[in-house]
């Protein structure tokens, strides 16, 4: 069985929202990478500008308040 990556795992999540749909970025990142320090939030900021170049015909705004919207 081949193993997911994280960056596949994360456009499989950011692919089902529909617009006005969010997720919260910290429930994201310690469901599944276990952690939240800041090490592993940098390293999920990568992944996630990685993710949205995957995605180029959908956009997502990150708020302050830690939640991944679509916008369109």
């Amino acid at each position: 069985m081949k193993k997911i990556t994280k960056i596949q795992l994360l456009k499989l999540e950011l692919d089902k929202l529909e617009i006005g749909e969010s997720i919260n970025k910290k429930e994201f990142i310690i469901a599944n990478w276990h952690s939240n320090d800041y090490f592993t939030q940098r390293s999920f900021d990568v992944v996630l500008c990685n993710t949205k170049k995957l995605l180029p015909e959908k956009r997502f705004d990150s708020t302050v308040n830690t939640e991944i919207k679509r916008v369109a």
